[in-house]
């Protein structure tokens, strides 16, 4: 569920400052775009990148060593850092909007 939670942050922390940015009508395109990219590209990142890499693996330890509650508590605290900046961003777009 939190999981779930992190993915659809993800998205929205990405796709509110480029909504604000170009409009409805051009971001459309850039959700299309974000959505499969983020959709078929993490797939595409994990078969890339060998499971031996000194990268992958540690990060791979690092999860592995926690427990599931501590796993949740950090991916729940970087979805809400991701949002804070976006939220920040977005605001700093939409005031310099002119309508």
């Amino acid at each position: 569920m939190l999981a779930a939670f992190a993915a659809a942050a993800l998205l929205a922390s990405i796709y509110l400052p480029v909504y604000f940015k170009f409009g409805y009508i051009k971001s459309k395109i850039y959700n299309f775009i974000l959505f499969f990219g983020l959709f078929f590209g993490i797939n595409l990142l994990v078969s890339i990148v060998p499971e031996d890499s000194s990268i992958a693996g540690s990060v791979s330890l690092f999860f592995a060593r926690l427990s599931g509650a501590m796993v949740g508590i950090i991916l729940t605290g970087a979805a809400l850092a991701i949002m804070a900046v976006s939220y920040g961003i977005s605001l700093k777009i939409y005031k310099n909007r002119e309508f």
